[in-house]
């Protein structure tokens, strides 16, 4: 009767704690560490019969936490990515509208401190903002004081807010 004998190659419980180590060292870089985790893991468990038992168990470990923490970061990308885009394209709206509000102050000190109607508001700088998007106000700054140098500028950015700029 044959009786089982375990192997006594220990390349599959080298590697997989190699590959467990190299994946959790590389964690930065998600997307090489999460496939470095599952092969660990892979190993760890065909390493398992051999004489090299703990080295695939500590394998499978820093495969399973490298794989674990490469999902995490990649579930954490993936919610805030779109949230730093809205408030990326939230700043250039701003920044135009800023803009826009500087235009206006040049026509005033052009026009002995008149403002401008609406249709000669410049509006030649405007990358982000719809020229509907924007509201403007002569007569009424931000705060609702009214005044014949007052005005104010404003949009609705992402997130439903009003985001106003004036004088």
């Amino acid at each position: 009767m044959a009786t089982h004998t375990p192997r006594t190659s220990q390349a599959f419980s080298i590697a997989s704690l190699v590959l467990g180590i190299v994946s959790l060292l590389n964690l930065i870089f998600w997307f090489v560490s999460l496939p470095l985790g599952i092969l660990a893991i892979i190993f760890g468990i065909l390493g398992l019969k051999t004489a090299g038992r703990g080295k695939a168990i500590a394998g499978i470990i820093t495969g399973g936490l490298g794989a674990l923490i490469s999902l995490l970061i990649f579930a954490i990308v993936i919610v805030a990515l779109p949230s730093l885009q809205s408030a990326q394209r939230d700043t250039a709206r701003k920044s135009e509208l800023s803009g826009m509000a500087a235009d206006i102050v040049t026509y005033q000190t052009n026009n002995q401190g008149l403002l401008p109607v609406a249709s000669d508001v410049p509006r030649d700088s405007l990358d982000v903002l719809e020229d509907d998007s924007v509201l403007y106000t002569p007569g009424i700054d931000c705060d609702g004081n009214k005044g014949s140098r007052f005005y104010s500028l404003e949009i609705v950015l992402e997130n439903g807010t009003n985001y106003c700029v004036g004088s």
